[in-house]
């Protein structure tokens, strides 16, 4: 009976067994490594849905913000600059939004009233030079990007009328 051997040898056991276990801590190991960047994957999945959902939310609004807030910091710098200005003043602007424009010469002659201040310097009037008769005159105007908001703070807001 050289060929047949009813039982193993210890060593064939063990040999046996230690490739069992080593193949089954293998597969376990692959297991667990192929589950946990699964759960990575998806972790990192969920954040970054969360993270472009936030993102689109700030996109949002600082595009609403950056639309409404010039014209609203606008509006805020011209009611601080009415405070400012004397009633004279106020009611020469007033005038000015009204008509458009008056020759600088006549503000000077006080028709009308044309007491500027610092209206200048904040940027609020300009001057345009206009080729009329043999020598031009020059002009002055509400600034047209102040001129919205100066409507709505002379015409809208009760105190400064």
């Amino acid at each position: 009976m050289r060929g047949f051997r009813p039982m193993l040898s210890p060593i064939e056991l063990l040999e046996g067994a230690g490739g069992g276990v080593l193949l089954s801590i293998l597969g376990t190991y692959l297991h667990s490594r192929r589950k946990g960047a699964e759960a990575l994957d998806s972790e990192l999945q969920n954040h970054i849905k969360e993270r472009d959902g936030m993102i689109l939310s700030q996109n949002h609004t600082i595009s609403s913000l950056q639309n409404n807030q010039p014209h609203k910091h606008r509006e805020q710098r011209v009611c601080e600059w009415l405070t400012q200005m004397s009633a004279r003043q106020r009611a020469f602007i007033t005038w000015l939004l009204d008509h458009g424009d008056i020759e600088e010469t006549l503000i000077s002659k006080n028709s009308p009233p044309g007491d500027i201040g610092n209206a200048y310097e904040w940027g609020l009037l300009l001057r345009r030079l206009e080729l009329r008769g043999t020598f031009g005159v020059t002009m002055i105007y509400i600034n047209p990007d102040y001129k919205d908001a100066l409507y709505a703070a002379i015409h809208t807001h009760s105190e400064h009328t």
